[in-house]
Protein backbone atom coordinates (compact mmCIF):
# COMPACT_ATOMS: atom_id res chain seq x y z
CA UNK A 1 0.00 0.00 0.00
CA UNK A 2 3.19 2.63 0.50
CA UNK A 3 4.16 2.18 -3.16
CA UNK A 4 0.09 3.82 -4.03
CA UNK A 5 0.45 7.63 -4.24
CA UNK A 6 -0.93 9.25 -0.97
CA UNK A 7 -4.43 9.98 -3.17
CA UNK A 8 -4.92 6.66 -4.09
CA UNK A 9 -4.51 5.55 -0.14
CA UNK A 10 -6.99 8.04 0.80
CA UNK A 11 -9.45 6.87 -1.43
CA UNK A 12 -9.14 3.41 0.38
CA UNK A 13 -8.86 4.87 3.79
CA UNK A 14 -11.86 6.56 2.84
CA UNK A 15 -14.06 3.91 2.30
CA UNK A 16 -13.12 1.64 5.08
CA UNK A 17 -15.71 1.54 8.16
CA UNK A 18 -14.32 2.96 11.47
CA UNK A 19 -12.88 -0.62 12.98
CA UNK A 20 -10.98 -0.82 9.68
CA UNK A 21 -9.52 2.60 10.00
CA UNK A 22 -8.56 2.40 13.51
CA UNK A 23 -6.44 -0.89 13.02
CA UNK A 24 -5.22 0.12 9.97
CA UNK A 25 -3.84 3.27 11.85
CA UNK A 26 -1.72 1.04 14.38
CA UNK A 27 -0.11 -0.98 11.32
CA UNK A 28 2.48 1.61 10.73
CA UNK A 29 3.69 5.42 11.97
CA UNK A 30 3.56 6.18 8.32
CA UNK A 31 -0.25 5.30 7.74
CA UNK A 32 -1.39 6.90 10.97
CA UNK A 33 0.38 10.20 10.58
CA UNK A 34 -1.48 10.31 7.02
CA UNK A 35 -5.08 9.24 8.23
CA UNK A 36 -4.61 11.76 11.62
CA UNK A 37 -3.42 14.93 8.77
CA UNK A 38 -6.31 13.77 6.63
CA UNK A 39 -8.61 13.18 9.27
CA UNK A 40 -11.27 15.19 8.84
CA UNK A 41 -12.32 14.35 5.18
CA UNK A 42 -11.94 10.40 5.81
CA UNK A 43 -14.08 10.37 9.19
CA UNK A 44 -17.07 12.61 7.39
CA UNK A 45 -16.87 10.27 4.61
CA UNK A 46 -17.37 7.68 7.26
CA UNK A 47 -20.40 9.08 9.03
CA UNK A 48 -22.00 9.62 5.88
CA UNK A 49 -21.94 6.10 4.49
CA UNK A 50 -22.50 4.72 7.87
CA UNK A 51 -25.80 6.97 8.17
CA UNK A 52 -26.87 5.78 4.90
CA UNK A 53 -26.31 2.08 5.76
CA UNK A 54 -28.03 2.33 8.88
CA UNK A 55 -30.34 4.86 8.18
CA UNK A 56 -29.17 7.48 10.23
CA UNK A 57 -30.81 11.13 9.58
CA UNK A 58 -27.31 13.13 8.51
CA UNK A 59 -28.40 16.31 9.82
CA UNK A 60 -28.24 14.90 13.29
CA UNK A 61 -24.33 14.96 12.79
CA UNK A 62 -24.38 18.42 11.17
CA UNK A 63 -22.96 20.25 14.00
CA UNK A 64 -20.01 18.25 13.80
CA UNK A 65 -16.71 20.37 12.73
CA UNK A 66 -13.82 18.34 14.06
CA UNK A 67 -11.95 15.61 12.81
CA UNK A 68 -12.08 14.22 16.74
CA UNK A 69 -16.00 15.16 16.91
CA UNK A 70 -16.39 13.21 13.84
CA UNK A 71 -14.07 10.01 14.92
CA UNK A 72 -16.39 10.22 17.64
CA UNK A 73 -19.54 9.82 15.88
CA UNK A 74 -18.24 6.89 13.78
CA UNK A 75 -17.40 5.04 16.22
CA UNK A 76 -20.43 5.78 18.80
CA UNK A 77 -22.12 2.06 17.89
CA UNK A 78 -18.90 0.02 18.70
CA UNK A 79 -18.70 2.04 22.06
CA UNK A 80 -22.18 1.20 22.41
CA UNK A 81 -21.47 -2.83 21.71
CA UNK A 82 -18.10 -2.87 24.49
CA UNK A 83 -20.40 -0.73 26.80
CA UNK A 84 -23.34 -3.49 26.35
CA UNK A 85 -20.78 -6.80 26.39
CA UNK A 86 -19.04 -5.65 29.72
CA UNK A 87 -22.24 -5.11 31.00
CA UNK A 88 -23.61 -8.63 30.22
CA UNK A 89 -20.26 -10.14 30.95
CA UNK A 90 -20.84 -8.35 34.42
CA UNK A 91 -24.22 -9.19 35.44
CA UNK A 92 -24.43 -5.11 35.57
CA UNK A 93 -26.44 -2.47 34.14
CA UNK A 94 -26.20 0.05 31.49
CA UNK A 95 -24.91 3.49 32.92
CA UNK A 96 -26.91 5.89 31.74
CA UNK A 97 -28.31 9.65 32.43
CA UNK A 98 -31.49 10.36 32.87
CA UNK A 99 -33.53 13.30 32.17
CA UNK A 100 -36.80 14.12 32.72
CA UNK A 101 -37.75 16.51 29.71
CA UNK A 102 -39.82 19.74 30.26
CA UNK A 103 -41.40 21.38 27.24
CA UNK A 104 -42.49 24.75 27.13
CA UNK A 105 -45.46 25.14 29.56
CA UNK A 106 -47.20 28.05 27.65
CA UNK A 107 -46.90 25.78 24.44
CA UNK A 108 -48.41 22.42 25.85
CA UNK A 109 -48.21 20.21 28.97
CA UNK A 110 -46.44 16.55 28.29
CA UNK A 111 -49.70 15.23 29.50
CA UNK A 112 -51.43 16.36 26.46
CA UNK A 113 -49.00 14.14 23.79
CA UNK A 114 -50.46 11.22 21.99
CA UNK A 115 -46.82 9.93 20.40
CA UNK A 116 -43.41 10.63 20.22
CA UNK A 117 -40.12 9.55 17.88
CA UNK A 118 -37.02 9.78 18.48
CA UNK A 119 -35.18 10.44 14.97
CA UNK A 120 -32.61 7.74 14.37
CA UNK A 121 -29.24 9.39 14.92
CA UNK A 122 -30.59 10.41 18.54
CA UNK A 123 -30.59 14.02 18.35
CA UNK A 124 -34.14 15.32 17.26
CA UNK A 125 -37.23 14.56 18.81
CA UNK A 126 -40.38 14.37 17.03
CA UNK A 127 -43.62 15.35 19.85
CA UNK A 128 -47.32 14.81 18.41
CA UNK A 129 -50.09 16.26 20.29
CA UNK A 130 -53.68 15.84 18.84
CA UNK A 131 -53.58 18.24 16.08
CA UNK A 132 -49.94 19.27 16.40
CA UNK A 133 -46.43 18.03 15.11
CA UNK A 134 -43.10 19.03 16.87
CA UNK A 135 -39.70 18.84 16.30
CA UNK A 136 -36.84 19.24 19.14
CA UNK A 137 -33.37 19.41 19.15
CA UNK A 138 -32.02 17.54 22.20
CA UNK A 139 -28.16 18.40 21.82
CA UNK A 140 -29.02 21.42 24.25
CA UNK A 141 -29.64 18.39 27.07
CA UNK A 142 -25.72 17.61 26.51
CA UNK A 143 -25.21 20.57 28.62
CA UNK A 144 -25.21 20.14 32.14
CA UNK A 145 -28.45 20.88 34.00
CA UNK A 146 -30.48 21.91 30.72
CA UNK A 147 -33.62 19.78 30.45
CA UNK A 148 -35.48 21.45 28.37
CA UNK A 149 -34.81 20.75 24.33
CA UNK A 150 -34.80 23.47 21.47
CA UNK A 151 -38.12 23.86 20.02
CA UNK A 152 -37.40 23.89 16.02
CA UNK A 153 -41.03 23.62 14.51
CA UNK A 154 -44.29 23.63 15.42
CA UNK A 155 -46.58 22.18 12.30
CA UNK A 156 -50.49 22.26 12.48
CA UNK A 157 -52.23 18.73 11.60
CA UNK A 158 -55.30 19.50 9.91
CA UNK A 159 -56.38 16.02 11.09
CA UNK A 160 -55.67 14.88 14.48
CA UNK A 161 -52.94 11.99 14.85
CA UNK A 162 -53.57 8.39 16.59
CA UNK A 163 -50.07 7.66 16.61
CA UNK A 164 -47.07 7.58 14.09
CA UNK A 165 -46.60 3.71 12.28
CA UNK A 166 -43.31 4.57 10.21
CA UNK A 167 -40.33 6.53 9.22
CA UNK A 168 -38.70 6.67 6.11
CA UNK A 169 -35.36 8.01 5.47
CA UNK A 170 -36.20 9.68 2.01
CA UNK A 171 -32.74 10.94 1.59
CA UNK A 172 -30.16 12.97 3.88
CA UNK A 173 -32.24 15.89 4.47
CA UNK A 174 -35.80 14.82 4.50
CA UNK A 175 -37.49 11.89 6.73
CA UNK A 176 -40.74 10.51 5.82
CA UNK A 177 -43.63 9.80 8.45
CA UNK A 178 -46.97 7.57 7.73
CA UNK A 179 -49.27 8.74 10.62
CA UNK A 180 -52.68 6.66 11.48
CA UNK A 181 -54.70 9.59 11.99
CA UNK A 182 -58.35 10.32 13.30
CA UNK A 183 -60.33 11.32 9.96
CA UNK A 184 -64.31 12.48 10.21
CA UNK A 185 -66.05 10.13 8.32
CA UNK A 186 -68.74 11.48 6.06
CA UNK A 187 -71.02 9.29 4.75
CA UNK A 188 -74.65 8.69 6.70
CA UNK A 189 -75.03 6.97 10.22
CA UNK A 190 -76.83 4.23 8.45
CA UNK A 191 -73.89 3.79 6.36
CA UNK A 192 -71.17 3.76 8.92
CA UNK A 193 -71.97 1.01 11.27
CA UNK A 194 -71.82 -1.36 8.07
CA UNK A 195 -67.84 -0.08 7.49
CA UNK A 196 -64.89 0.57 8.62
CA UNK A 197 -62.73 3.26 8.21
CA UNK A 198 -59.09 3.69 8.82
CA UNK A 199 -57.15 6.98 7.65
CA UNK A 200 -53.64 7.41 7.01
CA UNK A 201 -51.81 10.48 6.58
CA UNK A 202 -48.01 11.12 5.23
CA UNK A 203 -45.84 14.00 6.46
CA UNK A 204 -42.67 15.26 5.32
CA UNK A 205 -39.95 16.85 7.87
CA UNK A 206 -37.14 18.35 5.52
CA UNK A 207 -34.07 19.91 7.28
CA UNK A 208 -33.42 23.40 6.21
CA UNK A 209 -29.59 25.05 5.94
CA UNK A 210 -30.77 27.33 8.66
CA UNK A 211 -30.62 24.83 11.14
CA UNK A 212 -34.39 24.14 11.55
CA UNK A 213 -37.07 22.32 9.59
CA UNK A 214 -40.33 22.20 7.37
CA UNK A 215 -43.10 19.86 7.87
CA UNK A 216 -45.51 19.23 4.63
CA UNK A 217 -48.46 16.71 4.20
CA UNK A 218 -47.67 14.70 1.64
CA UNK A 219 -51.50 12.91 1.15
CA UNK A 220 -53.82 11.39 3.37
CA UNK A 221 -56.08 8.66 2.33
CA UNK A 222 -59.15 6.63 4.39
CA UNK A 223 -59.34 2.77 3.83
CA UNK A 224 -62.67 0.59 4.12
CA UNK A 225 -63.15 -2.58 4.62
CA UNK A 226 -60.33 -4.08 7.83
CA UNK A 227 -60.56 -3.04 11.03
CA UNK A 228 -56.40 -3.24 11.05
CA UNK A 229 -53.41 -3.82 8.96
CA UNK A 230 -50.91 -6.39 9.28
CA UNK A 231 -48.11 -4.66 7.99
CA UNK A 232 -46.78 -1.28 6.48
CA UNK A 233 -43.68 -0.66 4.60
CA UNK A 234 -42.63 3.49 2.70
CA UNK A 235 -40.54 3.70 0.01
CA UNK A 236 -40.23 6.21 -1.84
CA UNK A 237 -43.72 7.83 -3.01
CA UNK A 238 -45.33 4.44 -1.74
CA UNK A 239 -46.43 2.73 1.43
CA UNK A 240 -47.00 -0.71 0.97
CA UNK A 241 -50.00 -2.15 3.60
CA UNK A 242 -51.01 -5.62 3.72
CA UNK A 243 -54.82 -7.16 5.50
CA UNK A 244 -54.77 -9.79 5.91
CA UNK A 245 -54.32 -11.99 2.67
CA UNK A 246 -54.60 -8.42 0.84
CA UNK A 247 -52.15 -6.43 -0.02
CA UNK A 248 -52.18 -2.50 -1.15
CA UNK A 249 -49.90 0.11 -2.27
CA UNK A 250 -50.80 3.36 -2.25
CA UNK A 251 -48.87 5.98 -4.22
CA UNK A 252 -49.76 8.96 -2.38
CA UNK A 253 -48.02 11.72 -5.21
CA UNK A 254 -50.37 10.49 -7.77
CA UNK A 255 -53.27 9.18 -5.52
CA UNK A 256 -52.72 6.51 -6.83
CA UNK A 257 -53.37 2.05 -5.67
CA UNK A 258 -53.06 -1.08 -6.46
CA UNK A 259 -54.28 -4.13 -4.42
CA UNK A 260 -54.44 -7.90 -4.68
CA UNK A 261 -54.85 -10.71 -3.08
CA UNK A 262 -52.38 -13.46 -2.32
CA UNK A 263 -53.91 -17.31 -2.03
CA UNK A 264 -50.66 -19.89 -1.36
CA UNK A 265 -48.03 -18.24 0.84
CA UNK A 266 -49.02 -19.56 4.47
CA UNK A 267 -48.15 -17.64 7.53
CA UNK A 268 -46.77 -14.04 5.95
CA UNK A 269 -44.31 -12.66 8.80
CA UNK A 270 -43.50 -9.55 7.15
CA UNK A 271 -43.24 -8.07 3.35
CA UNK A 272 -40.82 -5.09 2.05
CA UNK A 273 -40.80 -3.59 -1.86
CA UNK A 274 -38.37 -2.50 -3.98
CA UNK A 275 -38.91 -0.24 -7.15
CA UNK A 276 -41.17 -2.55 -9.15
CA UNK A 277 -42.07 -5.52 -6.57
CA UNK A 278 -43.25 -6.72 -3.44
CA UNK A 279 -41.21 -9.69 -1.43
CA UNK A 280 -43.22 -11.77 1.30
CA UNK A 281 -41.35 -13.50 4.11
CA UNK A 282 -42.51 -16.75 5.49
CA UNK A 283 -41.12 -19.50 7.40
CA UNK A 284 -40.57 -21.52 4.45
CA UNK A 285 -38.10 -18.26 2.68
CA UNK A 286 -38.69 -15.66 0.82
CA UNK A 287 -41.24 -15.24 -2.27
CA UNK A 288 -41.53 -12.81 -4.83
CA UNK A 289 -44.90 -11.22 -6.82
CA UNK A 290 -44.89 -7.98 -9.48
CA UNK A 291 -47.96 -5.60 -8.67
CA UNK A 292 -51.42 -5.28 -10.34
CA UNK A 293 -51.43 -1.74 -12.49
CA UNK A 294 -52.37 1.46 -10.43
CA UNK A 295 -55.28 3.04 -10.20
CA UNK A 296 -56.60 6.41 -9.51
CA UNK A 297 -58.27 6.83 -5.68
CA UNK A 298 -62.04 9.10 -5.93
CA UNK A 299 -62.66 10.67 -2.60
CA UNK A 300 -59.34 10.12 -0.70
CA UNK A 301 -61.40 6.68 0.12
CA UNK A 302 -60.78 3.13 -0.87
CA UNK A 303 -62.69 0.19 -0.64
CA UNK A 304 -60.41 -3.05 0.01
CA UNK A 305 -63.54 -4.68 -1.69
CA UNK A 306 -62.50 -3.70 -5.22
CA UNK A 307 -59.71 -5.62 -5.07
CA UNK A 308 -61.63 -8.58 -4.83
CA UNK A 309 -60.91 -9.51 -8.36
CA UNK A 310 -57.24 -9.22 -8.35
CA UNK A 311 -55.16 -11.80 -6.98
CA UNK A 312 -51.94 -13.74 -7.24
CA UNK A 313 -51.85 -17.76 -6.86
CA UNK A 314 -48.69 -18.60 -4.88
CA UNK A 315 -44.78 -17.19 -5.01
CA UNK A 316 -44.14 -15.87 -8.49
CA UNK A 317 -40.52 -14.64 -8.54
CA UNK A 318 -39.40 -11.09 -10.80
CA UNK A 319 -36.37 -10.41 -12.97
CA UNK A 320 -35.42 -7.53 -10.91
CA UNK A 321 -32.85 -6.47 -7.70
CA UNK A 322 -33.28 -5.42 -4.61
CA UNK A 323 -33.21 -2.06 -3.71
CA UNK A 324 -29.32 -0.93 -4.06
CA UNK A 325 -28.71 -4.36 -5.09
CA UNK A 326 -27.50 -5.75 -1.89
CA UNK A 327 -28.63 -8.75 0.12
CA UNK A 328 -31.29 -8.39 2.78
CA UNK A 329 -31.07 -9.45 6.30
CA UNK A 330 -34.05 -10.12 8.19
CA UNK A 331 -35.24 -12.19 11.61
CA UNK A 332 -37.99 -14.64 12.24
CA UNK A 333 -39.50 -15.21 15.59
CA UNK A 334 -41.71 -18.37 16.99
CA UNK A 335 -43.12 -17.95 20.26
CA UNK A 336 -43.90 -20.94 22.58
CA UNK A 337 -45.29 -21.37 26.11
CA UNK A 338 -42.01 -21.18 27.85
CA UNK A 339 -39.35 -20.05 25.12
CA UNK A 340 -39.02 -17.32 22.29
CA UNK A 341 -36.86 -18.33 19.25
CA UNK A 342 -35.18 -16.37 16.96
CA UNK A 343 -33.38 -16.80 13.35
CA UNK A 344 -31.64 -14.62 11.60
CA UNK A 345 -31.21 -14.93 7.45
CA UNK A 346 -29.96 -13.34 4.38
CA UNK A 347 -31.48 -13.39 1.28
CA UNK A 348 -29.64 -12.56 -1.72
CA UNK A 349 -31.62 -12.28 -4.99
CA UNK A 350 -30.55 -13.61 -8.33
CA UNK A 351 -32.04 -11.08 -11.23
CA UNK A 352 -31.06 -13.91 -13.59
CA UNK A 353 -32.01 -16.85 -11.83
CA UNK A 354 -35.04 -16.23 -9.41
CA UNK A 355 -35.30 -19.73 -8.45
CA UNK A 356 -31.25 -19.90 -7.48
CA UNK A 357 -30.98 -17.12 -5.03
CA UNK A 358 -29.82 -18.16 -2.09
CA UNK A 359 -31.13 -18.10 1.76
CA UNK A 360 -28.48 -18.16 4.22
CA UNK A 361 -29.20 -18.45 7.92
CA UNK A 362 -26.93 -16.33 10.38
CA UNK A 363 -27.70 -17.33 13.43
CA UNK A 364 -30.31 -18.66 15.59
CA UNK A 365 -31.23 -17.90 19.52
CA UNK A 366 -33.42 -18.44 22.11
CA UNK A 367 -35.28 -16.77 25.05
CA UNK A 368 -36.38 -18.86 28.31
CA UNK A 369 -39.42 -17.65 29.76
CA UNK A 370 -38.52 -19.81 32.67
CA UNK A 371 -34.90 -18.88 33.02
CA UNK A 372 -35.59 -15.45 32.26
CA UNK A 373 -34.28 -13.87 36.59
CA UNK A 374 -34.38 -10.33 35.04
CA UNK A 375 -37.67 -10.14 34.98
CA UNK A 376 -40.75 -12.05 37.00
CA UNK A 377 -42.94 -11.47 33.72
CA UNK A 378 -42.08 -12.79 30.44
CA UNK A 379 -40.33 -9.92 27.75
CA UNK A 380 -41.45 -9.10 24.14
CA UNK A 381 -38.60 -7.38 22.02
CA UNK A 382 -40.12 -4.30 20.65
CA UNK A 383 -38.29 -2.46 17.99
CA UNK A 384 -34.77 -3.70 16.52
CA UNK A 385 -32.11 -1.38 14.55
CA UNK A 386 -29.22 -2.11 13.01
CA UNK A 387 -25.55 -1.71 14.66
CA UNK A 388 -22.05 -2.50 13.00
CA UNK A 389 -23.83 -5.89 11.33
CA UNK A 390 -25.77 -6.62 14.05
CA UNK A 391 -28.90 -6.24 15.58
CA UNK A 392 -30.13 -3.99 18.86
CA UNK A 393 -33.28 -5.11 20.25
CA UNK A 394 -35.27 -3.17 23.12
CA UNK A 395 -37.39 -5.57 25.29
CA UNK A 396 -39.97 -4.52 27.75
CA UNK A 397 -42.28 -6.61 29.41
CA UNK A 398 -45.48 -8.41 27.66
CA UNK A 399 -48.65 -7.26 28.60
CA UNK A 400 -50.54 -10.17 27.37
CA UNK A 401 -49.77 -12.14 29.83
CA UNK A 402 -50.29 -9.82 33.10
CA UNK A 403 -53.38 -9.47 34.44
CA UNK A 404 -52.69 -6.98 36.90
CA UNK A 405 -51.04 -3.59 34.81
CA UNK A 406 -49.59 -2.36 38.72
CA UNK A 407 -47.89 -5.83 38.64
CA UNK A 408 -45.70 -4.24 35.90
CA UNK A 409 -42.37 -3.08 36.79
CA UNK A 410 -41.74 -1.03 33.54
CA UNK A 411 -38.55 -2.04 33.04
CA UNK A 412 -36.92 -2.32 29.12
CA UNK A 413 -33.78 -4.12 28.44
CA UNK A 414 -31.31 -4.56 25.55
CA UNK A 415 -29.75 -7.30 23.50
CA UNK A 416 -27.28 -7.50 20.87
CA UNK A 417 -26.86 -10.38 18.35
CA UNK A 418 -23.37 -12.12 17.66
CA UNK A 419 -21.45 -10.95 15.02
CA UNK A 420 -23.22 -12.40 11.52
CA UNK A 421 -21.70 -15.87 11.05
CA UNK A 422 -23.18 -18.65 9.49
CA UNK A 423 -24.74 -21.01 11.52
CA UNK A 424 -25.19 -23.62 8.96
CA UNK A 425 -22.88 -25.25 6.70
CA UNK A 426 -26.16 -24.83 3.87
CA UNK A 427 -25.47 -21.74 2.56
CA UNK A 428 -27.34 -21.51 -0.91
CA UNK A 429 -30.63 -22.87 -0.33
CA UNK A 430 -33.53 -21.67 -2.51
CA UNK A 431 -35.42 -18.71 -1.12
CA UNK A 432 -38.69 -19.87 -3.71
CA UNK A 433 -40.74 -22.18 -1.29
CA UNK A 434 -41.01 -24.33 -4.65
CA UNK A 435 -38.06 -26.10 -4.10
CA UNK A 436 -39.49 -27.92 -1.26
CA UNK A 437 -36.38 -26.93 0.89
CA UNK A 438 -35.59 -24.64 4.32
CA UNK A 439 -32.56 -23.78 5.69
CA UNK A 440 -31.78 -25.99 8.73
CA UNK A 441 -31.92 -24.82 12.07
CA UNK A 442 -29.98 -24.46 14.98
CA UNK A 443 -30.24 -22.80 18.11
CA UNK A 444 -26.85 -21.68 19.05
CA UNK A 445 -27.38 -19.63 22.28
CA UNK A 446 -29.67 -17.81 24.53
CA UNK A 447 -30.42 -14.22 23.62
CA UNK A 448 -28.23 -11.85 25.83
CA UNK A 449 -30.09 -9.63 27.43
CA UNK A 450 -29.05 -6.66 29.86
CA UNK A 451 -31.40 -4.51 32.32
CA UNK A 452 -31.11 -0.81 30.74
CA UNK A 453 -33.79 1.23 32.56
CA UNK A 454 -34.56 -0.72 35.58
CA UNK A 455 -38.20 -0.73 37.87
CA UNK A 456 -38.74 2.93 36.80
CA UNK A 457 -42.18 3.35 39.18
CA UNK A 458 -39.38 3.87 42.02
CA UNK A 459 -38.33 7.03 40.95
CA UNK A 460 -40.91 8.18 38.24
CA UNK A 461 -44.67 8.57 38.43
CA UNK A 462 -44.92 5.71 36.01
CA UNK A 463 -48.85 4.02 36.05
CA UNK A 464 -49.23 2.30 32.80
CA UNK A 465 -46.55 0.27 31.28
CA UNK A 466 -49.69 -1.07 28.16
CA UNK A 467 -48.70 2.25 26.21
CA UNK A 468 -44.80 2.42 26.74
CA UNK A 469 -43.35 3.80 23.56
CA UNK A 470 -39.54 3.75 23.90
CA UNK A 471 -36.92 4.55 21.07
CA UNK A 472 -33.36 3.75 20.95
CA UNK A 473 -30.58 5.13 18.85
CA UNK A 474 -27.50 2.70 19.09
CA UNK A 475 -25.07 5.70 17.30
CA UNK A 476 -26.15 8.07 19.98
CA UNK A 477 -26.30 5.95 23.16
CA UNK A 478 -29.85 7.66 23.59
CA UNK A 479 -33.10 5.96 24.37
CA UNK A 480 -36.25 8.59 24.45
CA UNK A 481 -39.40 7.53 26.86
CA UNK A 482 -43.45 7.99 26.75
CA UNK A 483 -44.56 7.03 30.09
CA UNK A 484 -48.22 7.23 31.28
CA UNK A 485 -48.96 8.58 34.31
CA UNK A 486 -51.90 9.63 36.25
CA UNK A 487 -52.19 13.17 34.87
CA UNK A 488 -51.24 11.81 31.78
CA UNK A 489 -48.01 11.27 29.77
CA UNK A 490 -44.12 11.80 30.79
CA UNK A 491 -41.10 11.98 28.28
CA UNK A 492 -37.49 11.29 29.89
CA UNK A 493 -34.84 10.98 28.12
CA UNK A 494 -31.64 8.27 28.49
CA UNK A 495 -27.78 8.62 27.36
CA UNK A 496 -25.57 5.98 28.32
CA UNK A 497 -22.21 7.71 30.01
Amino acid sequence: MHQLPFELRLLIVERLDAPDILHLQLTCRKLYTEIERSGKTIWRRCLQRQCFENLLFLPSYRHLSTASELKNACTGTRRFVKMLEAAYATGGTLPHTRTTLEFPSGLFKASDLRDTLLIPGGRFLLTFEDNWACIWDLHSLAEDGVSSPALLVRHYLDTPIDYVVAIDMFNEAKIRLLLKVIAADTTPPDVQIHRTLDSYQVLEATYLDSGTFSIRTMGQISVDGFPSMDFNVMLDDNVLFRFDDLTMIWDFQNNQVSGWRVRGIPSIRDIFPNQGHVFYINSEGVHGVKPFPFQPVHGNCVRLSSFSKSSVIGPVFCNSELETGRSLTYELREETAYTLKFYRYRFQFNPADPLASSLTLLQSSSQSFQENKLSPHKLAPRSHQACQGRLVTVWSEDTRFVEDDDQLTGSIFLSLSSPSVNASSKSNDPASSSSGTTPKRNIVGEVKLVPFIVDPKNSLPVRSIEDLVCDFCSAAGRAVVLWQTDSGHLVTSHSLD
